[in-house]
C-alpha cells in the first residue's frame, strides 16, 4: 500500500517523519477524513473546505492547492485500487527544535478498510453516556482526541458505545460525531454551537429542509432525554439511531421511524453524487 508524504508516494512501510513534529509531541495539527464509495471520494469538496478551515484556524500552511490536492487523491485511488475505504489527510504541526513552535507542516494523505453500521446496528440503536466535556477550538478537527480516548475504559464499563460532550447543561456533540434530536412535533434539532461541524450533519441539514422543520440551536440534556426520536450522524457511521442514553431509554420508548426516513434520503443522496461526479 502506498502512501503520500510531503511531494511524493512512498511505502506504508516507509513513511516516516520525525520525533521533533508538534503532532507527536504536542498534538497540534489537523485532519480530515472521508470515504470512498464506487472510488469516487464522496462530498470531497466540503471535507477540504473543512480541512483547509482547520488549517487556516491553527496557523499551518497547506503546501497544496485545493486542486492539487484532488489530484493526489485520485491518483491515490488508482495506486491503491480503492473502490471502498477510509481516506485521511493529516497536516502535523511541523518539525520544532524547542517543541513549541510552528514549521513547515508534514502533509500526509492514507487510506484504511472501513466497517460500515449493518441494517442490525441501526436497528438496535447505540447506547450513550453524557460527559461534562468542553472542546478546545471545537471548530477545528484536531489531531487531539485526548478525552476521547481517555474515556474509553469508563465507556466499556458502562455498557455503552459512545460519549456525548455536554456542558453546562447544553448538548454538544460526541467525540466523532454529530448528535440530532426529533421531538415530538417531528421537528429536527441540533446544537449549533462549540462543536465541529461535520460534512454528513451539513447533508443531513439540507435534506431534511425539504420536509420538516430544522433549526439549529442550544440543545438542553432535559431535551435531548425527552425526545421522540435521537440519532448520531458522521463519515463513517452515515446515522445511527439512539437507544439509550446513561441506560435511560429515550422517552420510554425506541422510535426510528423519521430517522430512517433520513438515512434512505442521505443514502440516496450518496447514489446522486456519485452518478454525477
Amino acid at each position: 500500500m502506498k502512501v503520500f508524504l510531503n511531494n511524493r508516494f512512498v511505502d506504508y512501510e516507509e513513511s516516516f517523519i520525525s520525533t521533533n513534529d508538534l503532532t507527536l509531541n504536542r498534538g497540534y495539527g489537523v485532519f480530515d477524513f472521508f470515504r470512498i464509495s464506487k472510488s469516487i471520494p464522496l462530498f470531497i469538496d466540503d471535507h477540504l473546505n473543512r480541512l483547509l478551515n482547520s488549517a487556516k484556524e491553527l496557523r499551518l500552511n497547506i503546501p497544496y492547492t485545493r486542486e492539487e490536492i484532488k489530484k493526489i487523491i485520485i491518483e491515490l485511488i488508482q495506486i491503491n485500487h480503492l473502490s471502498e475505504a477510509g481516506v485521511r489527510i493529516i497536516l502535523t504541526g511541523g518539525i520544532s527544535d524547542n517543541n513549541f513552535t510552528i514549521s513547515d507542516p508534514n502533509f500526509i494523505i492514507t487510506n484504511s478498510s472501513l466497517q460500515l453500521p449493518t441494517e442490525e446496528d441501526f436497528n438496535k440503536g447505540i447506547n450513550l453516556i453524557t460527559h461534562p466535556y468542553l472542546r478546545t477550538l471545537p471548530q477545528v478537527k484536531s489531531t487531539n482526541y485526548l478525552m476521547a480516548i481517555y474515556l474509553q475504559e469508563i465507556i466499556f464499563k458502562q455498557q455503552a458505545d459512545d460519549v456525548i460532550f455536554v456542558n453546562n447543561d447544553q448538548v454538544l456533540e460526541l467525540p466523532r460525531a454529530n448528535i440530532f434530536i426529533i421531538t415530538h412535533n417531528d421537528a429536527l434539532i441540533t446544537p449549533h454551537e462549540n462543536i465541529l461541524a461535520g460534512v454528513t450533519r451539513k447533508n443531513i441539514l439540507e435534506i431534511a429542509s425539504s420536509f420538516m422543520k430544522v433549526e439549529e440551536r442550544n440543545v438542553s440534556i432535559d431535551e435531548l432525554l425527552n425526545a421522540k426520536e435521537v440519532f448520531i450522524s458522521s463519515t463513517t457511521k452515515i446515522i445511527l439511531p439512539v437507544a439509550t442514553i446513561n441506560k435511560q431509554l429515550l422517552n420510554g420508548n425506541f422510535e426510528i421511524s423519521k430517522t430512517k426516513q433520513l438515512y434512505l434520503k442521505l443514502l440516496e443522496k450518496e447514489v446522486n453524487y456519485i452518478n454525477n461526479y
